[in-house]
C-alpha cells in the first residue's frame, strides 16, 4: 500500500477509464512511429540502406533481395559521383573545355 495519506491520493482528479485508455494507445502509437522513424534512418545511412527502404516505392510487386550486385552497384554510384551527375546535366566530364 501507498505512504500518502488517503486525503492526497483521492484528491487527485483522473481521466475516466477510457480517456485513458485512448491517451495510452496515442501514445504507444507514437513511440512505434518514431522506433520505426529511427530504424528507417539508421538503415539509410548507406546508399544500400536506402535502396532496401526505398525498393518497395520503385518495384512494389518484386520482392527486395540484397545481395553482393546491391553492394557492388552501390559503391560504383559512390565512387562515380560526380561522373553520374555531369551526366545527368548534360556535362561531358571527360572533355576538357577549350
Amino acid at each position: 500500500m501507498s505512504n500518502w495519506p488517503r486525503s492526497q491520493v483521492s484528491s487527485v482528479p483522473l481521466p475516466p477509464p477510457a480517456q485513458l485508455l485512448t491517451a495510452i494507445r496515442a501514445e504507444q502509437a507514437r513511440r512505434r512511429e518514431r522506433a520505426e522513424r529511427d530504424r528507417i534512418g539508421t538503415r539509410c545511412a548507406s546508399l544500400a540502406g536506402f535502396v532496401q527502404e526505398a525498393w518497395h516505392v520503385l518495384e512494389p510487386n518484386q520482392p527486395y533481395v540484397h545481395g553482393g550486385h546491391i553492394e557492388a552497384l552501390c559503391a560504383w554510384a559512390l565512387d562515380n559521383g560526380a561522373a553520374i551527375e555531369a551526366a545527368n546535366y548534360g556535362h561531358d566530364s571527360t572533355k576538357t573545355r577549350p
